[in-house]
C-alpha cells in the first residue's frame, strides 16, 4: 500500500511538472518556430524541411525538460515543484543527496523512460521497492521529504545487459510512437 501511495505521489508530481514544462514550452516553441522559419525561408525544402521542423520541435521540448529536472533536483530541495507539492524528494540510494553529475545522468534516464511511453514509470508498480527504471539506472530513490532512504539497494541493481535491452526496447517503442506522428505532421505541413 505504501508503494502505491508513493507511486501516486510521483505520478501527480510528474503531472504538475508537465504542466510547468508545457507552460515553459508554450513560450519557447513559437520562438523556435520563428527562428526555424527565418533560417529555412530561402530554401523551400519539402520533406527534408518538414523532418527538420519535427526534429527541432522535439528537441525544443526535450532539452528544456532535461534542464528543468536536472536543475531542480540539483538545488537544495532535491525536488521539482511537483515533488515539493507532493512532499517527496530525490536522494541517493544511501540517503545522501546525489551529485550534480549523477543527477544529470538520472535526468537523462528519466527522459528515456518517459519517451518509452512511460514504461519506466510503470516499472515502479511492479518493483518490490517501488523504484522506477531511472531510479535503478541512476542509483537513486524518491522518498517522503525528511525520511531516510537507506532502505534502498544502492547502485547497479540491474545487470548491464538488462539495462541495455531495456533502453533499446525504449527506443523501439519511441520510434513506433514518433514515426507515425512525424508522418502525419509531414503530410499536414505539405
Amino acid at each position: 500500500m505504501q508503494r502505491l501511495t508513493l507511486f501516486c505521489k510521483r505520478l501527480l508530481a510528474l503531472f504538475v511538472d508537465c504542466i510547468v514544462l508545457t507552460t515553459m514550452n508554450g513560450v519557447l516553441q513559437p520562438l523556435l518556430m520563428i527562428g526555424y522559419l527565418i533560417a529555412a525561408s530561402p530554401n523551400p525544402g519539402g520533406d527534408a524541411r518538414n523532418g527538420a521542423l519535427v526534429s527541432l520541435l522535439l528537441g525544443g521540448q526535450l532539452v528544456p525538460a532535461f534542464v528543468y529536472f536536472w536543475l531542480f533536483h540539483a538545488c537544495r530541495w532535491h525536488a521539482t515543484p511537483g515533488k515539493l507539492l507532493m512532499g517527496i524528494e530525490l536522494r541517493e540510494a544511501g540517503s545522501r543527496p546525489l551529485t550534480t553529475r549523477a543527477i544529470a545522468k538520472r535526468s537523462l534516464y528519466a527522459l528515456l523512460t518517459l519517451l518509452s511511453a512511460g514504461l519506466g514509470y510503470v516499472w515502479a508498480l511492479f518493483d518490490r521497492r517501488g523504484l522506477a527504471l531511472h531510479d535503478h539506472l541512476g542509483a537513486s530513490v524518491v522518498v517522503r521529504r525528511g525520511v531516510d532512504a537507506t532502505f534502498a539497494v544502492p547502485a547497479a541493481s540491474l545487470a548491464p545487459s538488462a539495462t541495455i535491452l531495456i533502453v533499446l526496447a525504449s527506443y523501439v517503442l519511441y520510434a513506433v510512437a514518433v514515426i507515425p506522428c512525424a508522418l502525419v505532421i509531414s503530410l499536414v505541413l505539405r
